[in-house]
């Protein structure tokens, strides 16, 4: 049985995420985190360890 709602259902929520992100920056950022998980630690890790070096 082919379920008609599903594109429609799948089209409301790529919009509403749309609406949610607003950028391609986040966009871009967040199939980043999905593709490389570490990645995104290891940015955040470079940037603590800059403030940290900084503080003294």
């Amino acid at each position: 049985m082919v379920d008609n709602n599903s594109g429609d259902k799948r089209q409301e929520a790529e919009e509403t995420y749309a609406q949610l992100s607003g950028t391609k920056a986040v966009d871009a950022l967040y199939r980043t985190s999905i593709s490389y998980p570490n990645a995104l630690l290891v940015l955040i890790e470079s940037f603590f360890l800059n403030w940290a070096m900084t503080q003294n």
